[in-house]
């Protein structure tokens, strides 16, 4: 699946889903949408597992590849994930309220955003990465995670060279 320069009136500027999704690899490049998930938002309740493929110079407000919307669930099994932007919370991922994400492998470069270049998480959910690569991400507040109001948050990925104008990395 190769899709470029996907839009969408408010957000999941490729899928908008309340039901259960899965991506199996594929090309996502140059989707933008005005609020949330340049590429996927996942609203409540739902389930969407994305299994490898490349995204790419996406953007949102919230989510440049990824929004999860609350009680949803989000899971990232490798990938590419490159310079993506959000003008708000999440180069690549944001997960409000009881929305859970979970990332295993994958590398992730470039990503851009006002709060957590790579990740924004708020609220009572559960984020956790474990092996992969989060390097490169820039954001006036955590170049890497930007995480609020109470998040469970599970780490063991490696972050190399992320920057963030105010605050650290993390």
């Amino acid at each position: 699946m190769v899709l470029f320069h996907g839009t969408a009136v408010s957000g999941g500027g490729v899928i908008w889903t309340k039901g259960n999704v899965t991506i199996l690899g594929g090309n996502f490049s140059g989707n933008a949408v005005p609020e949330a998930g340049g590429v996927v938002l996942a609203a409540e309740e739902s389930t969407v597992v994305i299994a490898g493929g490349l995204f790419q110079g996406n953007e949102a407000l919230d989510g440049g590849v990824v929004f999860v919307g609350e009680g949803a669930a989000v899971e990232v099994e490798g990938g590419v994930f490159d310079s993506n932007l959000a003008g708000n919370g999440g180069g690549a991922f944001a997960a409000e309220e009881d929305g859970h994400i979970s990332i295993t492998q994958g590398t992730f470069t470039n990503n851009e955003a006002d709060f957590g270049g790579f990740l924004y998480k708020e609220g009572p959910g559960n984020a956790s990465c474990t092996g992969a690569s989060i390097a490169g991400h820039r954001g006036v507040n955590g170049g890497a995670l930007y995480a609020v109001e109470g998040p469970k948050l599970e780490w063991g990925c490696d972050l190399v060279n992320n920057s963030a104008l105010t605050g650290p990395a993390m």
